[in-house]
């Protein structure tokens, strides 16, 4: 379908602030997976951490003259459990704490209509689903930074100044508008679906589920009327 040839001409001055708005918006896309990876990373090992500490202090309970190695029981300990959190993560797709708690049928009836020794159990399970999802917190951050990584949409120079005058265009209109009125005549479909999950990616806007609409999100529009 042919791009509307009606459309008002764009501030050039306006693509241009739009355009570095896009770029300060990837770099921070990177800075936030960097510090994703610089907390998720080496707080991974707390839990290794803190299985190393409580072997090591049975070890010396039952031998008071034993010299255990704590770096041997903490590589130990994060063989056995780095992978598992990495497993939980994946499989639970980072709602380990909402599948636990529905996998246990715990509810606050349940508490209240438990007898002592059931709500005692219901608590320690809870409990325990509580510390698994602390400890699971380092890992998500990990992870969601390779989602991000691997989602992320590419783009060069040109395309991404054709992204400004899209979020320009896009800013002209309260709701959505067909993309076929976005596509430029020189442009083909796949080009400007391309640019589009890139603005979808970076949260500048969002599409239908057949991408035949789009729309600028709200955060994207107090931006611009900043």
């Amino acid at each position: 379908m042919a791009s509307v040839k009606t459309s008002p001409a764009l501030d050039s001055k306006r693509v241009s602030s739009i355009a570095n708005a896009l770029r300060q918006r990837a770099a921070g896309f990177w800075l936030r997976t960097f510090f994703k990876f610089l907390i998720g990373l080496p707080l991974s090992f707390i839990a290794p951490a803190l299985l190393a500490c409580i072997i090591y202090a049975v070890i010396i309970r039952i031998d008071p003259k034993a010299q255990p190695n704590w770096l041997l029981l903490l590589s130990i300990s994060s063989v056995l459990l780095i992978p598992i959190f990495y497993w939980l993560e994946w499989r639970t797709g980072g709602n380990y704490l909402v599948d636990e708690m529905r996998w246990q049928g715990t509810t606050v009836d349940h508490f209240y209509n438990s007898s002592a020794a059931g709500w005692e159990g219901r608590r320690d399970q809870a409990t325990g689903a509580a510390y698994t999802e602390i400890f699971l917190w380092p890992t998500r951050q990990v992870m969601e930074a390779i989602s991000g990584i691997r989602r992320r949409v590419r783009i060069n120079g040109q395309q991404l100044h054709r992204g400004a005058e899209i979020i320009a265009r896009l800013s002209v209109f309260e709701g959505g508008i067909p993309t076929a009125n976005l596509r430029r005549a020189d442009e083909s479909q796949d080009d400007l679906l391309h640019i589009l999950k890139y603005l979808q990616f970076h949260d500048w806007i969002d599409l239908s589920k057949t991408a035949d609409r789009a729309w600028l999100l709200s955060t994207a529009r107090k931006w611009l009327r900043s």
